[in-house]
């Protein structure tokens, strides 16, 4: 009744301990018990207090509660002091104990709360992760296994959990060789490769193998040791460090092929000026000189014929000798290209082709000319020589097209087929085609790329694609 008519509207206002005032606030800090026996200022609204008595319930030394009585008919006195000090005695354990269950209530809920927000956030970041996050137990069952986990191995959780992890997403032989150290592990909480990381090849449920990087760690948990692996899927970065290795290799026997090439160059050049510039000049001084000694002789009777036919003998050889230096020279820069350009030049260069060989050989082109430097003419000239090389020397075709085009925009392709037997995978692939290599290394150099396709008896392409100059 009384609560009902108390008018203050927060009846369940709490005070700080510094806002602690007036008698009741006295009784809690002194501890002790104090009584009234005056009107008392109360806030508006509240019930009017004539006369107050104020026990402090003390547990130990502690103050727990306060137990007040007010507005009694008489004065308050020492009586009704004890009286309501021995209740307090009485309520204080009891009081006591409901305040340390209530206390225990909250730490326990604030506890669970906490747990429930640690276990959200070790979800979410364990969910989000890229990287697979597994855990065993000391015997190697798997008891957690994350989205990635998921994505990287192709085992769902349930599919996961409980299996044994060696054999789960290991190959049978590594699996094999590493049970013994998951016994150990069980017992000591040591592995040599706990607290590092490296790379090892592991295996997806459909039974491909691929790289992986993986970070181990141990930990506790009711006393058994657990083992955390970290997984990165290093698929991408495994066939890029491969392809490095590879073009590393590649660079290194193409220019150890070229080296070779150049001196097998030289010693040709040097072979071609000894035996035939060289031949061609000594036979020829050697003319000059028995022309020179027929016309010393003064006493000797000149013939016209013979002399004639001496000369016309000199003019054939330095004919010669001038279509061998410039057959050389041809070889060694193609001079071609600087007087009749690229395209006529490559056109020239197939019929030579057909001539040469006996293969037929048709060129086709919707490219008038192209305005290119002599790097980029050259290289392209010289990919095209070794086409054709290669297709007399591998192909065994009887028939081959030649094709320039520049639909593309801002792109010049130069395509050559042929009907011979085909070029495989394994010979494109193979680091000792130092001839593909050459091609491919052009190209390259002029940010352009050859594309080589084959089929077993139905022929080769070998396409060149370079950019344009602005």
């Amino acid at each position: 009744i009384i609560w009902g008519q108390c008018q203050v509207s927060d009846k369940m206002l709490a005070y700080p301990r510094e806002a602690w005032g007036g008698i009741w606030g006295r009784a809690l800090t002194e501890k002790k018990t104090l009584y009234s026996n005056k009107s008392l200022n109360v806030p508006e609204g509240h019930i009017p207090i004539k006369n107050v008595l104020v026990v402090p319930i003390m547990f130990l030394t502690n103050v727990i509660g306060l137990l007040q009585v007010a507005n009694k008919m008489t004065d308050y006195e020492e009586k009704d002091q004890k009286l309501l000090e021995t209740i307090a005695n009485h309520i204080s354990p009891i009081l006591n104990s409901r305040l340390q269950m209530a206390r225990e209530e909250r730490e326990f809920r604030q506890a669970e709360q906490a747990l429930r927000d640690s276990e959200e956030q070790l979800r979410s970041i364990t969910t989000s992760a890229k990287d697979a996050i597994v855990t065993a137990d000391d015997h190697g069952k798997i008891c957690f296994w994350n989205l990635a986990a998921e994505e990287i191995f192709g085992f769902s959780e349930a599919e996961a959990m409980n299996k044994n992890l060696l054999k789960l997403i290991f190959p049978e032989h590594f699996a094999r060789e590493n049970a013994d150290r998951i016994e150990k592990f069980g017992l000591t909480g040591k592995q040599p490769h706990i607290g590092s990381t490296f790379e090892l090849m592991s295996k997806r449920k459909n039974g491909e193998t691929f790289p992986i990087e993986l970070s181990l760690s141990a930990f506790k948990i009711k006393k058994k040791w657990h083992s955390l692996a970290m997984i990165r899927d290093i698929t991408e970065r495994y066939n890029t460090d491969q392809d490095l290795k590879k073009s590393r290799e590649q660079a290194r026997r193409l220019a150890s092929h070229l080296q070779s090439i150049s001196e097998k160059e030289r010693l040709k050049i040097a072979r071609e000026i000894h035996d035939e510039l060289g031949q061609s000049l000594a036979a020829l001084k050697m003319d000059l000189t028995l022309m020179s000694r027929e016309l010393s002789e003064k006493k000797r009777e000149i013939k016209l014929d013979s002399l004639l036919t001496e000369i016309q003998s000199m003019v054939f050889l330095v004919d010669t000798t001038i279509k061998q230096v410039r057959k050389i020279i041809t070889e060694l820069r193609p001079e071609i290209l600087d007087s009749i350009g690229l395209i006529a030049a490559l056109e020239w260069q197939s019929k030579d082709f057909q001539k040469s060989s006996g293969i037929e050989c048709k060129f086709f082109s919707n490219v008038d000319e192209l305005q290119m430097n002599k790097e980029y003419s050259i290289a392209i000239y010289r990919i095209f020589q070794e086409m054709l090389t290669n297709i007399i020397r591998h192909a065994n075709a009887t028939n081959v097209n030649v094709k320039c085009d520049k639909n593309d925009p801002g792109k010049f392709v130069l395509e050559v087929s042929d009907n011979g037997v085909g070029i495989t995978n394994a010979k494109i692939d193979d680091l000792n085609s130092y001839g593909i290599m050459g091609m491919k290394e052009r190209a390259t150099i002029l940010s352009g790329e050859v594309k080589i396709w084959g089929k077993t008896g139905s022929g080769t392409t070998v396409r060149l694609v370079i950019p344009l100059q602005e």
